[in-house]
């Protein structure tokens, strides 16, 4: 069965419509030239001066006063941390032992970790090293990845992510601004895998473009990239590999230990 179309309105005739198409247009000059005298007579010449908002420039803020910063157990000993820097758990819980920090994931959807950011009114070193000794579950049963992303912004999720995963395979990526999708910059190839281990110590230093992950008795590997210069935020970070490079959620959960956590403005 076909629906009934509704009924076609009534038609003018031909001069009738071109009679008020003409008055219509006619009105609306008179409206523009009345318009454009006062605005001449306040001074704007052009009309696209109105919608023209120069952008402001952001303001730098300062960097946080310490040279060096060092975390034996990453986030546990917040009472004699200095007040203008502070420590927040994202997609993972963290528990406090004799030897570190423990990180486990919570949350599939976004990169779990621990941030280290600048207090409000701050920001860290653009050009700054960071490091740490990362120790990961033998009893795992999928490979995991911990590291540590840089220049973090908080409000897009955009940064840079370097990490070692537990088969030895190293990536450095970059997380864009548009929700933070990763793109891979540089990762390992058959030549530049690293030893397969559960412990790995690993030193990241950007400076300017260059960026660079040294991993412990292993080889430094880099990438080239200047898409973000100001860092709110560093974490120290881990993922599954198999979604590291992807936008898709963990399949399980992951942890991995961390100590002797160190920051250094570069």
């Amino acid at each position: 069965m076909q629906n009934i179309p509704p009924s076609a309105p009534p038609t003018e005739s031909s001069s009738t419509k071109h009679k008020s198409t003409a008055a219509t247009l006619g009105g609306l000059l008179a409206i523009i030239a009345a318009l454009a005298a006062i605005l001449q007579f306040m001074g704007v010449a052009h009309f696209q001066d109105l919608f023209i908002h120069p952008t402001p420039t952001p303001k730098p803020l300062p960097v946080i006063a310490e040279q060096t910063y060092n975390g034996p157990s990453p986030g546990c000993d917040t009472s004699t941390d200095p007040s203008d820097i502070f420590w927040t758990l994202a997609g993972a819980k963290g528990t406090c032992v004799s030897n570190g920090t423990i990180l486990v994931q919570t949350d599939l959807q976004y990169v779990p970790g621990i941030f280290f950011a600048a207090a409000n009114g701050y920001q860290l070193a653009s050009d700054e090293t960071l490091s740490a000794d990362f120790v990961f579950n033998p009893q795992s049963t999928v490979n995991v990845c911990g590291g540590f992303e840089t220049r973090h912004n908080k409000a897009d999720g955009a940064g840079y992510g370097f990490y070692i995963c537990t088969d030895g395979n190293w990536f450095i990526l970059k997380y864009t601004r548009q929700g933070g999708t990763p793109v891979v910059l540089s990762s390992s190839t058959s030549a530049t895998q690293e030893t397969p281990s559960t412990h790995y110590s690993l030193v990241v230093t950007v400076s300017g473009s260059n960026l660079q992950m040294a991993v412990g008795n292993g080889q430094t590997h880099s990438a080239q990239d200047s898409d973000f210069t100001l860092t709110e935020a560093d974490g120290i970070v881990m993922s599954e590999e198999s979604v590291i490079t992807t936008y898709q959620p963990s399949d399980t959960d992951v942890s991995m230990g961390v100590n002797n956590f160190h920051y250094g403005q570069a």
